[in-house]
């Protein structure tokens, strides 16, 4: 169960704007969300492919994009 304030319940605004503001990364948010689908998957069945490496190799990369250089959804 998620505490509220957890990354992964924050919407795509919400997520972008603590991102832009350095309070959160792409890494944390992509890590928790991964947390989330791990918890709940068994019993939702919406995933017919993940690659938790990837996402998280990903969110990395973002993470180190320069700061003038990210986009509203980084």
């Amino acid at each position: 169960m998620t505490e509220p304030g957890d990354p992964e319940d924050l919407g795509a605004a919400a997520a972008a704007a603590a991102i832009a503001a350095g309070t959160l990364t792409s890494e944390a948010l992509t890590a928790a969300c991964l947390a989330r689908i791990a918890e709940r998957e068994p019993q939702l069945r919406a995933f017919v492919e993940l690659d938790p490496r990837g996402a998280m190799a990903q969110a990395r990369a973002a993470d180190r994009a320069p700061r003038d250089g990210r986009g509203p959804l980084h």
